[in-house]
């Protein structure tokens, strides 16, 4: 039997894909709908199957040019200075000269891998790559599956030469 959406139901699911690319977990988004965290998986699947490929192409390129505004305004935390201040609001110094503090770079360079680690799962760099491992138990068995077939061959060669080329049922 099919089962075919309906238009609320598509709504429904194009709602959860909004939510989830707001950053809610799919835990929340289930809670929302009074489903399970597993549906609400499924409710997004389904919204993004949804998105002709051209679509899901432009919401990439979208995705990659926040994460480039986001990295050139970490960038720019990182490389301004940054002077450390008291519990009073005071700027800390040390002979009149003012302590830098480097946790607001810290918490950018923190930033910038979030970012990379992002633009990476997005255009799919972290991707599994199949690799074959060949043993030499398999090459052998290949070797002597081979060596069967052709001897059954060879065996086929034999009939048809003393038949005369003519295979008998």
């Amino acid at each position: 039997m099919t089962w075919y959406r309906t238009p609320d139901q598509i709504a429904k699911d194009q709602e959860a894909a909004s939510m989830r690319s707001k950053a809610m977990t799919y835990q929340a988004i289930g809670d929302h709908f009074g489903i399970t965290r597993q549906a609400a998986f499924q409710m997004v699947q389904r919204a993004i199957a949804d998105i002709p490929k051209e679509g899901a192409e432009e919401v990439v390129r979208l995705e990659v040019e926040k994460l480039d505004f986001i990295e050139r305004k970490l960038y720019e935390i990182m490389t301004k200075e940054h002077v450390a201040f008291g519990a009073s609001g005071k700027v800390v110094t040390l002979d009149g000269v003012p302590i830098e503090d480097d946790s607001p770079v810290m918490k950018a360079i923190d930033g910038l891998l979030k970012v990379a680690d992002r633009r990476a799962k997005l255009l799919g760099l972290n991707a599994p790559t199949k690799h074959e491992v060949i043993t030499l138990d398999s090459v052998q068995m290949e070797i002597r599956r081979i060596e069967a077939e052709l001897g059954k061959l060879d065996e086929l060669d034999a009939i048809e030469a003393e038949t005369g080329g003519t295979e008998s049922p």
